[in-house]
């Protein structure tokens, strides 16, 4: 495997694990969203029935009070309706099937029995007998709105309940993930490391080898194919170096002995030379007497 495929390899194995790491995320974020929708929900449903509830218990305390408030009392009925109607409405697509069917059945049901008070008190409100049935219907409007409001408070309190496990894993996953994440470019680098730089070193150590007039050194090829094909030029280069080294030294010995042989020859010459002066000057003198010898004989 070439280098570059290793490095695609090993970087690819860091680019899965972030890119886990970010859909980790995102799928935290996005189910905290979701959780956090639902908690606005169904707080805003709890505020519904508890307003609906309060009307409700205004309207009760204004009839039990003084006959000249029934008007005021419908009022606040009316607004006990219109607040049951509206329990459970919104958009909760985002959170599933509806959590409060049960809850907005009651509601309803609420509904109708304040309009069936408010009628009741538009037809006769002085009558005590229906201010009587009125104050009951309202108290059995008051216990289911107080039921409706305490399911309320368990299903917010369930909704609490998976939004921390939900945060809790998200935290935990990204944990994991960013500490794998993490080891993984540490092993990551350290292998890219060790990839690269132990063949550059001995090659290094080769051409300080070869600096050092070394030619017999060769390096080992290893790593990746490159590295290899690298070191096997290195060691054909120090080969030829060596051989070029070794011709070079024979002819320097060769031309060294053909220097010594001509410095011998021409040492020769020079005492030839001398030798051949110094014999002539005798001679020069001997044949000067004879000449002189053989005119004196004549």
């Amino acid at each position: 495997m070439t280098l570059q495929r290793k490095f695609l390899a090993r970087n690819g194995l860091l680019v899965v694990m972030l890119l886990l790491l970010g859909a980790a995320s995102i799928w935290g974020l996005l189910g905290l969203r979701q959780q956090v929708n639902l908690a606005l929900y169904e707080y805003q449903n709890l505020q519904t029935i508890e307003s609906a509830e309060s009307s409700t218990a205004k309207a009760q305390t204004l009839l039990t009070s003084d006959p000249a408030t029934t008007q005021e009392a419908i009022s606040h009925l009316q607004d006990a309706e219109r607040l049951a109607r509206s329990f459970g409405a919104g958009d909760d697509s985002d959170n599933g099937p509806n959590v409060y069917n049960v809850e907005k059945r009651m509601s309803d049901v609420t509904a109708v029995r304040a309009l069936d008070a408010i009628g009741n008190l538009q037809d006769d409100p002085t009558n005590p007998t229906t201010r009587k049935e009125v104050n009951d219907t309202i108290k059995v409007m008051l216990d289911d709105m107080h039921q409706i409001a305490s399911n309320c408070h368990g299903l917010i309190q369930t909704t609490q309940a998976a939004a921390t496990t939900r945060l809790r894993t998200t935290i935990w996953t990204m944990g994991g993930l960013s500490l794998a994440a993490l080891v993984g470019a540490m092993l990551t680098s350290v292998s890219q490391y060790r990839l690269v730089m132990t063949p550059l070193q001995k090659l290094r150590a080769g051409v300080k080898d070869v600096a050092a007039k070394q030619f017999a050194a060769r390096v080992e090829p290893s790593g990746s194919g490159e590295f290899v094909e690298l070191a096997s030029e290195f060691n054909t280069m120090a080969a030829r170096l060596e051989e070029l080294y070794r011709t070079l030294e024979e002819k320097v010995a060769q031309k060294s002995k053909e220097l010594v042989r001509s410095e011998r020859l021409a040492s020769v010459g020079f005492l030839a030379a001398g030798v051949a002066h110094e014999i002539n000057n005798p001679l020069s003198i001997i044949s000067g007497y004879a000449e002189l010898s053989l005119k004196s004989l004549l």
